[in-house]
């Protein structure tokens, strides 16, 4: 446990070798929750747990969630080829091995945002792509037990993007993809009233 006021640590590895350091938990125990995040840059439905089955499993165990939240679907929409069919087989299977802990972790399914392109066919393509990841996500968490929170919708619906990246100060940066730190902190706070 770091001493009260730590925000900085050393991890030494203890013996020769390859470290591969997949999470850190540091705190101190106290009333109240515990997040625990995993973002990666990119991630699309089918390959948030490609191949890392044992890994996934014995992080569950470790953590013993008892609510998991999953926000995916803006990468998947980028993709020329996206199909609803294959994500929604994507999309199932992962909530599956993510709730396969006992006792059952609830969920929380989070539709895919508002986004866009500057560039305008581009634009057209995503549009299209994450209405259809928005309607795959809300009937898979209707079948596997897990809540949607209707995100686009929250944010404000169709062009909302361009509307947060002009607000002042801006919630959006002018990729019309990512928020600035005020847009997620808002955005933090709209999922807390939610989950409350």
């Amino acid at each position: 446990t770091p001493p009260a006021g730590t925000t900085e640590g050393t991890v030494r590895p203890v013996s020769q070798g390859t470290l591969r350091l997949c999470g850190l938990v540091a705190g101190r125990e106290a009333t109240g929750g515990r997040v625990h995040t995993l973002g990666i840059p990119g991630a699309m439905v089918g390959t948030v747990a490609l191949g890392h089955d044992r890994l996934f499993d014995a992080q569950l165990a470790l953590l013993e969630p008892q609510l998991v939240v999953l926000q995916l679907g803006t990468n998947d929409a980028y993709d020329a080829t996206f199909e609803a069919a294959r994500f929604s087989r994507r999309l199932t299977t992962l909530v599956r091995r993510l709730l396969r802990p006992t006792p059952r972790p609830s969920c929380l399914i989070i539709g895919a945002p508002d986004f866009g392109s500057v560039r305008w066919r581009e634009a057209r393509m995503l549009r299209r792509n994450a209405e259809g990841a928005r309607r795959v996500q809300r009937a898979v968490a209707a079948a596997e037990g897990c809540a949607y929170w209707d995100l686009y919708g929250a944010m404000g619906g169709r062009d909302s993007i361009e509307r947060l990246r002009r607000a002042h100060p801006p919630f959006a940066y002018s990729d019309l993809v990512h928020l600035t730190a005020t847009g997620y902190r808002a955005l933090g706070e709209l999922l807390h009233e939610e989950l409350i």
